[in-house]
């Protein structure tokens, strides 16, 4: 008796070209002649070049029907084998959605809270997409939760949209800092392949855009207490408020240190140079900012000086000059590296206040933006429907 659920040849070879050897398939061609019989043509890209596997044998047109769009690991749209092509258009049917109406009724769900996630999008939805293998079962929700989760970032989209706006009433050169940030992150922004250039900001991203931000608004939190305090004292002495204002600056100057490390390498990436270093100096990335004539204003307050100098150790306070003095000690012998007076001090310190704040906000604003955009996308979709029914 014959085996029903024996290969042919032509499949095996098929299977070892493309699970093995690591072939891609670039086209399918099915041809039916004299009523049923049928030949399969699969073109594939090889290490050794082109080939092409032609053959009458069933299961391999059965597998050349189970071929449809994906995305690979970089999201580029590729050719891949579903396991289960009904379930396949049952997932497109479940993610078209020309009238909004899906999406409507899952932003009503949330906002009236009968919709709660019981695992954290943000954190899933970053997995999926930085992760090299998303036919991966864990990824299930993003596409059972579909509209909800696209609901869910616009919602925050339009908190931050809300923010942006109440920071540039209030904060005086917050549009100046803000648009600064903005273009340096467009270059991320290349398209048409929205995933890519994710992947591509992801890479260089040293730090968590909400964390840090979050840590900004607790340090401000921190210096109105300290206002608060200091107003119960009715002034004070101008060498105790310039120690006040130096440990402000060197706290704000400390968080921007990965922002604008990001914001060197997004300049580097935008002149040409295809690897930049992933980190540099502080001093270092300041002084390549400050070479751009375009974006030295960005960071036209940030010494890399002050904020190395710890307080009283390298600071010396002149009191009678009203001077703060940044030194260091070589061969025991004292040197003064730069000095400011107390309002170049105060100065500095108010701009970073605004300077801060704008920069995390264009940064908060371009990766909600970018996952919106992405959600949308139609190499997303095609993704989705490829999670755990997708051959790799």
């Amino acid at each position: 008796m014959a085996d029903n659920n024996a290969k042919s040849k032509d499949f095996i070879e098929l299977m070892r070209l493309l699970y093995k050897e690591g072939a891609s398939i670039k086209s399918v061609n099915i041809k039916v002649s004299n009523g049923n019989n049928e030949t399969t043509s699969i073109k594939l890209e090889t290490k050794d070049g082109e080939k092409a596997i032609v053959s009458e044998e069933s299961d391999v047109a059965m597998f050349a029907f189970s071929i449809n769009q994906a995305t690979d690991a970089f999201g580029d749209l590729t050719l891949r084998s579903y396991k289960n092509i009904e379930k396949m258009y049952d997932d497109i049917q479940f993610l078209l959605d020309p009238d909004k109406q899906k999406l409507k009724n899952a932003v009503d769900s949330l906002t009236q809270n009968k919709f709660h996630f019981r695992y954290n999008p943000e954190e899933l939805l970053t997995q999926f997409l930085d992760g090299a293998d998303r036919t991966r079962k864990k990824y299930l929700p993003l596409k059972k939760d579909y509209y909800e989760i696209l609901g869910y970032f616009l919602l925050t989209s339009g908190q931050a949209v809300e923010l942006k706006n109440n920071k540039e009433k209030s904060t005086h050169n917050f549009t100046k800092y803000y648009s600064l940030t903005d273009y340096l992150l467009r270059y991320f922004r290349k398209g048409p392949n929205l995933i890519k250039d994710y992947c591509i900001f992801r890479k260089y991203l040293s730090f968590d855009i909400k964390d840090i931000t979050t840590k900004t608004t607790e340090e401000f939190k921190h210096l109105n207490d300290l206002i608060s305090m200091l107003a119960l004292r009715n002034g004070v002495k101008g060498e105790v408020g310039v120690k006040y204002a130096l440990d402000t600056y060197r706290r704000l100057a400390e968080i921007s240190s990965r922002p604008i490390n990001f914001l060197r390498i997004a300049l580097e990436l935008d002149k040409g140079i295809e690897e930049p270093e992933l980190f540099k100096s502080f001093a270092e990335n300041c002084r390549i900012l400050k070479q751009d004539n375009r974006y030295k204003d960005l960071v036209e307050i940030i010494d890399p000086l002050i904020r190395h100098s710890e307080s009283h150790t390298g600071t010396e306070i002149d009191s009678e000059n009203m001077k703060v003095l940044i030194t260091r000690t070589k061969n025991k012998k004292k040197e003064i590296l730069k000095e400011y007076t107390y309002q170049e001090i105060c100065n500095f310190t108010n701009e970073i206040q605004e300077a801060l704040p704008a920069i995390l906000v264009s940064f908060l604003m371009y990766e909600l933006a970018m996952i919106v955009l992405i959600l949308n996308s139609k190499e997303y979709l095609i993704a989705l429907v490829g999670v755990d029914n997708r051959r790799n």
